[in-house]
């Protein structure tokens, strides 16, 4: 038998019509998710001329310049940070590289609502920053709540390491080669990664760039804590603060859109890492002077220590400050809740997505794949927008 006649069995196999309940559990678990994008669909045409009024002329003017704003500085920075980033620690040798290289996924373990907070305490009036330049200087600093900088900044800090992770990948994957092809081109190392292992990687950096800009869309909490309205704080504002579901649900639909482009210009980009060949291999990594290879080894701490060890530090800080006289069991009942909660999402997780993964290698079909990507779709969502959509349908 030919391997190509064995491929076909292979398919046909997987396509019996007793692997047809795969697709049928498939289409279930996706089904939830097609009455969320339904209903916030629906949106666009429903709620009453009122409420699309107030939306056009109050609304809508100041959250869609704040949200394009604050998505294009933290996707600049985000990606600028995690490329820069994954470039020294993967083509460059300098002290402390292996340990830097893992240090650099610390900041993915902070909220980003809870660096806000933190660098909120820091530079609040009371806090030690500004307490060390009224002491020293009898300077005082201005901490505004609604600072667009500081919140690109806390944000940057928390989403980079999504650049990070797959430029590494894309360094990797396409470095060498990318390298010793540059090089029977006599060009220098700066003009090969400048020339041929950035562009070979841009796939790869795109889709990272992607996650950061769909993780900010969706962020709540820390756009909350600096006070800065953008669409998720809107669609919040507009339901309990207005009273107006049909107007959050308007709202929710137009993210919804805007989150479409997102996750299509994402597919493109992930079509394009398939169809990439490569090349893993030991990596081709440059010795640098003595002061270029101490300067980035600064240049990763300070971004370690923004990033994680600060917030550490003074979230350590306050708690001793604090000791103990403030604990009391509602902290325990808030322990348990998020405990449960965690380990009860975690396992509904896995086992759906283990059932989805099934569902797809026993019955390879169009609507199998559809009915996996559609379930796979709750990831770009908003909470807010999925809480609307949820609470409109049940």
């Amino acid at each position: 038998m030919t391997v190509k006649a064995v491929v076909l069995n292979a398919r046909a196999s997987t396509r019996a019509p007793g692997h047809k309940r795969w697709a049928l559990i498939a289409v279930l678990i996706a089904l939830p998710t097609v009455a969320v994008l339904g209903v916030v669909l629906s949106g666009l045409w429903g709620g009453s001329p009122d409420d699309t009024e107030h939306l056009m002329r109050y609304v809508l003017p100041k959250v869609i310049p704040n949200t394009a704003l604050l998505v294009t500085l933290v996707v600049l920075f985000a990606t600028l940070l995690g490329t820069v980033s994954a470039a020294l620690v993967e083509f460059c040798e300098f002290p402390g590289r292996r340990v830097l290289q893992v240090l650099l996924l610390l900041p993915l373990s902070f909220p980003g609502y809870v660096l806000a907070f933190i660098y909120l305490g820091l530079f609040d009036y009371t806090g030690p920053v500004q307490s060390f330049f009224r002491d020293q200087f009898d300077v005082s600093l201005s901490a505004s709540t609604g600072s667009l900088p500081g919140l690109s900044f806390v944000l940057t800090l928390a989403l980079f390491p999504y650049v990070y992770m797959l430029a590494r990948t894309g360094f990797a994957s396409q470095g060498r080669r990318a390298f010793e092809v540059a090089s029977s081109c006599q060009m220098s190392p700066m003009q090969a990664f400048r020339r041929a292992v950035l562009p070979l990687s841009m796939p790869w950096i795109a889709a990272g760039a992607l996650l950061v800009a769909m993780e900010t869309l969706a962020d709540f909490g820390t756009v909350s804590v600096f006070n800065y309205d953008t669409f998720t704080t809107a669609i919040y504002k507009t339901w309990f603060g207005l009273f107006s579901l049909q107007g959050a649900l308007k709202l929710a639909s137009l993210l919804l859109l805007l989150i479409t482009v997102f996750v299509a210009i994402e597919r493109y980009f992930a079509l394009r890492r398939k169809r990439t060949t490569q090349a893993w291999g030991k990596p081709t990594r440059f010795t640098l002077s003595t002061a270029w290879a101490w300067s980035a080894s600064l240049l990763l701490i300070l971004v370690v220590a923004a990033g994680f060890m600060v917030p550490v530090a003074q979230l350590l800080v306050w708690s001793f400050g604090a000791g103990f006289s403030e604990w009391n069991s509602s902290y325990w009942s808030l322990v348990k809740s998020s405990v449960v909660l965690g380990v009860v999402s975690a396992l509904l997780i896995a086992a759906l997505s283990l059932l989805l993964v099934f569902a797809q290698r026993r019955h390879d079909s169009l609507l199998t794949r559809l009915a996996v990507r559609t379930a796979g779709l709750g990831y770009a969502l908003p909470g807010t927008l999925l809480a609307v959509g949820v609470f409109v349908a049940v």
